[in-house]
């Protein structure tokens, strides 16, 4: 630090461009050394006030800074920038009404300032999307030159739940400054969403490349680990990133859903209350402080919060959705199955508006599977796949006791567990067929390398790896094609209890026909028809049917025949799952880590005034005692 005295022969304005240089360094103690000496030279510099304030932002004494701005106000009351920078400081108090009038001051002051507009639609968009992205538009046209302002478009059109536009905004901006991390960072997030993962992988590692040993380099680090099944690698990384910005809720909430996958469920609490703490509009840590537990009356003061937020907050669809879905959780935990169906309901309507999914035609898509990959097909292809047996295909609608299934196969000592691989869904499109209905020996040959590379990488010494992509039922002759030797376990569980399953979970990634009971058994009905299909055609000897209530019911039988279909023998750890300390990705994390336990056996019935169309589902017996609510 350099001292008074040595600065006394030096002009006021050389000070002021010191001090300056020094804060935007970083050297915080170094600039405000120099703007206390400046302004005992000059009790009435503006510029030295200002930097002094911001240095008291940066340093966590925002009410401080505001006095210093205020001074300065009060000698300049005309200057729009002062104004600005009170309005930053007011925000960091939360004092969001006072920080709304310093801006407008600001505009009144300074009409063409973009400035002023993009700080104004920071404000609003906590809690009002749609203005938000109007200020940022006005920013746009008053200053093209404002990267920041074509950023903050980009989270508005997200918070709105317009992620197609929200993507090209972030893809504009980066075309312009292709070094900007942020952008990076928030459209790998939204690419990995809408299960783009290798371009949103890219972006991640951009951001890292941008701004490395960063806060939010750190944070894509872990995420990039998440993404590539890797939770235990993933926490220090994101340990780090709070080490860097303690403040951050983004980085809170993310370490609570790390220790989540990773079953310290305790310690994902503690993460993702700190996270609410630090902004009470985290809106995805709520899905963990109500999904780390069974809710109980303890949980009320919760409860109460979220339903407060969905009355006093104007939260646009995409932030009310995962309230509503953590609500519908907390009240079926608590046995109000009103509230909670009320709240479902509410979660799948915004859902259902806000992505863009596919409604009918599940029949269509079926008889083309069933006309096209009939005996015959087999029969042409025989031969020409692998003979390698290390894959176990664990298949079934979502939420039909596949995670159960690989967690119980996992703790076997020879079997390794993979969770959802996207691989099948992504090589899919690249299968070439001739004329005769036969598959490129040379595409089954590469595709069969490639895929047991990917699984011999989970576990080089595991005898069978298993890969529990629920949604490969729909790919089983191409994979049985290119892999006939490899087991698949078909996943069943009672239809209406598997549709509501669906129906109440707020899927990290699309799944169109999950947010309607019309299109829950237009599918459901589809998937029927599909699995007796592959039933028929299959050798029984690779293809084996679990029922999750049996399973439930009487574990130790089902489990052995499911050991022994994997051709291996048998081991006690199978019956204590809930010992497997594998990370888990999937929605079921939390009843993953638990004894098997039966309570969601015959879990519609809690439900059966709501079921609707869903009814159709249940046992002629069942149904005649079914009541409805309109």
């Amino acid at each position: 630090m350099i001292s008074t005295e040595a600065r006394d022969d030096v002009p006021v304005d050389r000070v002021f461009q010191d001090a300056i240089a020094a804060y935007s360094a970083g050297k915080l103690d170094d600039a405000e050394a120099r703007c206390r000496d400046l302004l005992k030279r000059q009790p009435n510099h503006i510029g030295g006030l200002q930097v002094l304030a911001a240095i008291a932002g940066r340093a966590g004494a925002a009410r401080r800074g505001i006095e210093l701005v205020q001074n300065a106000i009060a000698i300049e009351p005309k200057n729009p920038n002062a104004h600005i920078q009170l309005a930053k400081l007011l925000r960091q108090e939360r004092r969001t009404g006072e920080a709304i009038a310093a801006l407008k001051t600001a505009i009144e002051l300074e009409p063409d300032s973009a400035a002023a507009y993009n700080d104004l639609g920071l404000i609003y968009l906590e809690s009002d999307a749609a203005e938000a992205l109007n200020c940022f538009g006005r920013a746009i046209e008053l200053g093209p030159d404002l990267v920041i302002a074509y950023y903050n478009t980009g989270l508005a059109l997200e918070r709105q739940g317009r992620v197609a536009e929200a993507m090209a905004a972030f893809r504009r901006l980066l075309e312009v400054d292709s070094g900007f991390a942020e952008a990076h960072a928030k459209l790998g997030n939204l690419l990995l969403m809408t299960d783009h993962d290798p371009e949103g992988l890219k972006h991640l590692r951009c951001c890292v490349a941008a701004k490395p040993d960063s806060s939010l380099a750190f944070m894509c680090e872990a995420k990039i680990l998440v993404e590539e099944g890797n939770a235990a690698a993933a926490e220090p990384a994101i340990r780090r990133a709070i080490e860097l910005d303690r403040q951050n809720p983004d980085a809170q909430a993310l370490l609570g859903s790390i220790l989540m996958e990773l079953g310290r469920f305790e310690d994902a609490a503690a993460a993702s209350d700190l996270a609410v703490a630090l902004n009470r509009r985290q809106l995805a840590a709520y899905h963990a402080l109500t999904h780390v537990k069974k809710m109980t009356e303890a949980d009320r003061p919760l409860v109460n919060q979220m339903e407060w937020m969905l009355k006093e907050y104007k939260l646009a669809a995409e932030g009310r959705i995962p309230i509503h879905f953590a609500l519908g959780k907390a009240y079926d935990d608590l046995g109000e199955y009103g509230n909670a169906i009320a709240h479902f309901d509410e979660a799948n309507a915004l859902k259902r508006q806000s992505v863009s999914c596919r409604h009918s035609g599940y029949d269509v898509i079926t008889d083309r599977q069933i006309e096209k990959f009939s005996a015959d097909f087999f029969s042409r292809n025989a031969g020409a796949g692998s003979d390698w047996d290390g894959a176990v295909l664990v298949v079934g609608m979502p939420r039909s006791g596949t995670t159960l299934v690989e967690q119980i196969l996992s703790s076997h000592p020879h079997i390794a567990a993979a969770g959802e691989l996207a691989f099948w869904r992504d090589h899919v499109s690249t299968a070439r067929f001739d004329e005769n209905g036969r598959i490129d020996p040379a595409w089954i040959s590469a595709t069969a390398r490639q895929y047991q590379a990917l699984l011999s990488g989970i576990s080089p010494t595991a005898r069978r790896v298993t890969d529990k992509m629920p949604q490969n039922f729909n790919l089983i002759a191409l994979i049985h094609a290119v892999l006939p030797r490899a087991r698949i376990i078909h996943c069943r569980r009672h239809p209406v209890d598997t549709c509501l399953s669906n129906y109440f979970q707020n899927f990290s990634r699309r799944i169109d026909f999950a947010y309607d009971r019309s299109d829950l058994l237009a599918f459901y009905r589809q998937y029927e028809r599909l699995m007796a299909h592959w039933r028929s055609v299959l050798p029984t000897d690779i293809f084996m049917e679990v029922q999750y209530e049996d399973l439930v019911v009487n574990p130790e039988p089902v489990t052995r025949k499911m050991i022994e279909f994997c051709g291996l023998d048998w081991d006690d750890a199978c019956l204590h799952s809930e010992r497997n300390k594998r990370a888990v990705r999937t929605a079921s994390v939390w009843q993953a880590r638990q004894p098997v336990y039966r309570t969601s056996v015959a879990r519609w019935r809690n439900y059966e005034p709501w079921l609707g169309p869903l009814r159709e589902l249940l046992p002629d017996t069942d149904r005649t005692k079914s009541t409805t609510i309109d």
